[in-house]
């Protein structure tokens, strides 16, 4: 017995000394997948918050330059601000001060000519139609140049009368030029657009060349509330010499330059939760291994269900347009694509939509009653299609209905009269009753357009003939006429 004592010692110390190792193993080994799972999922977060910015600011160019487009690209915008060396007060209030200033958040907007001397400015709601000079200006003589540039490539016409052609599909890219930059020490966009007519005899000479600039300010509470939309805590913007180089930060964009602001903000990634959660539990392992250990694997599957689940949100948010839930610009492309090569010489319809008298609820109730209106016209239309089709939102109050399968002009224009319909229905409102009204235009593939943007051109046409004839109406879009030259060759 004396001698299997020391024996028995070692053996048992042997076990104690595995034991522990064993314990310490496990434990370092669960630390770090914990540690591993955590920065994955901080990776994860960070990247699709970085793709959730830029998604966001490439959105606001989108819609600033669409809105500016308003005026710029407009014969009655070339008649008071390119072929009047003053334009009519009235136009100018109505117009600059009270919608494009009022109603879109331009603090700052600026009329010049080719020399780029400002003829007249509106800085905060205030009307000054003798500037001496203007900072926006000097500040953005470069997107100045670009926006000249993209004019000059695409104008048509001679010396005697310029004008851009309209039925390219998305003229406001072939007009603007845009940047995020710092002016007056406040960030914001900054966009310059030269002030087009669409049609030849509206055109302008070199003389008449102007040049509509516009600021969007990111003040603090703009920066506050783009951080709540898109789940960001304490966003701000400093210029790229202040830029601290974190993981968070995305360079905004800028025609002209290479970028000179970055939007920062502080990550909220999943690790602090994950070790928070999971700490604790790891000091239980040394008695419950098994049982911790199938609990860590199903925290982490929880874990790893909870990012895939976002990432799914948001691919969705990148093809779906955040207000309705309707499909967006993107999505709405894809399905062209698929509808012109899926099933070739099956026609399809597209119906361009654009609602009545929705900017005076805007004016009238505010931007909240207007978010309302949409949505709520977004379940109808929804519902009139059904499964015939797709409905898409491609800006403020316009959408387009993608329809499959179609064989007659008469059902399809039904199915557009109901849409016209579902719109001219009131929507309820904190106790009142909204009335808008809808126009539509309707074109056929492959009658009307060898391609989409044929397409849309004569379904946009249809759309504002049937405003020109007073508006709640559905435009059929006329077959293209024969080539005279093309009918002459086959006789």
């Amino acid at each position: 017995m004396g001698v299997q004592e020391p024996q028995t010692a070692g053996s048992k110390k042997g076990i104690y000394v595995a034991a522990t190792a064993a314990v310490l193993a496990f434990i370092v080994t669960i630390a770090f997948v914990i540690d591993l799972a955590s920065s994955e999922a901080n990776r994860f977060a960070l990247a699709s918050e970085l793709g959730k910015v830029r998604l966001e600011f490439d959105r606001q160019r989108e819609l600033a330059d669409r809105e500016q487009a308003e005026i710029s690209f407009w014969d009655k915008g070339v008649r008071e601000l390119a072929k009047k060396d003053r334009p009519d007060a009235g136009f100018v209030q109505d117009e600059l001060v009270e919608w494009l200033a009022g109603d879109f958040g331009f603090s700052r907007i600026v009329v010049t000519g080719r020399d780029l001397k400002p003829m007249l400015t509106v800085i905060a709601g205030v009307h000054d139609s003798q500037p001496r000079r203007s900072v926006l200006v000097e500040s953005s003589g470069d997107l100045a140049d670009q926006a000249m540039r993209h004019f000059e490539d695409k104008r048509l016409g001679s010396p005697a009368g310029y004008w851009m052609e309209s039925g390219e599909g998305d003229m406001v890219a072939g007009i603007a030029a845009t940047g995020f930059r710092m002016i007056a020490g406040v960030p914001g966009l900054v966009t310059v657009q030269v002030i087009a007519p669409e049609t030849a005899e509206n055109g302008i000479t070199e003389a008449q060349t102007r040049l509509l600039f516009g600021f969007k300010p990111l003040d603090a509470r703009s920066l506050a509330s783009t951080g709540l939309r898109l789940g960001l805590p304490e966003p701000v913007i400093v210029p790229v010499s202040a830029d601290p180089g974190t993981p968070a930060r995305v360079l905004l964009p800028d025609d002209a330059s290479a970028g000179s602001l970055v939007f920062l903000w502080q990550p909220q990634g999943p690790r602090a939760g994950i070790l928070a959660r999971t700490i604790p539990l790891a000091m239980m392992l040394v008695l419950l291994v098994c049982l911790v250990i199938g609990y860590f694997v199903r925290d982490h599957a929880r874990a790893m269900a909870a990012l895939a689940s976002s990432e799914a949100r948001n691919r969705h948010l990148a093809s779906h347009d955040a207000l309705t839930g309707l499909a967006n610009r993107s999505h709405l492309e894809q399905a062209f694509e698929l509808a012109m090569s899926a099933k070739p010489g099956t026609p399809f319809a597209v119906m361009c939509i654009d609602l009545d008298r929705f900017k005076p609820v805007n004016d009238t109730h505010g931007h909240h009653a207007g978010d309302a209106v949409l949505k709520c016209l977004a379940e109808r239309f929804c519902t009139v299609v059904g499964d015939k089709g797709l409905v898409a939102r491609v800006g403020g109050d316009e959408f387009i209905a993608l329809i499959h399968d179609v064989s007659a002009d008469g059902e399809t224009e039904w199915l557009a009269d109901a849409l016209v319909e579902a719109a001219s229905l009131p929507v309820r409102f904190e106790g009142t009753r909204l009335c808008v009204g809808a126009s539509a235009g309707v074109a056929f593939w492959p009658r009307d357009g060898r391609s989409r943007r044929e397409l849309m051109a004569a379904a946009d046409a249809a759309l504002y003939e049937g405003k020109r004839q007073g508006r709640g109406r559905v435009i059929i879009a006329r077959p293209p006429p024969l080539d005279p030259g093309s009918a002459l060759l086959a006789g």
